[in-house]
């Protein structure tokens, strides 16, 4: 077809690691470490109790929308 052109879109790389929450189920909030100079986010879970071990993030600000330029991208978190 001759509708086809490449986009001006260029991949793009979010590096900033401060921001992320990382919730329980009941949404308490599990205290979390962050190194900047390793581009990582840690967690302690070890005085979470089980039950409340069904966690997930939240991603700050900077990571909503549309990221679709970012693809391909690396999140580095530990839990332990």
């Amino acid at each position: 077809t001759d509708r086809c052109h490449s986009s001006d879109k260029r991949r793009t790389e979010i590096m900033d690691m401060k921001g992320w929450v990382l919730l329980g189920a009941d949404r308490q909030e599990v205290p979390v470490t962050v190194y900047l100079d390793q581009d990582l986010v840690e967690a302690d879970l070890s005085d979470v109790p089980d039950v409340y071990q069904d966690l997930h993030w939240h991603a700050p600000e900077k990571y909503l929308g549309d990221k679709v330029s970012s693809y391909g991208g690396f999140l580095r978190y530990r839990l332990h």
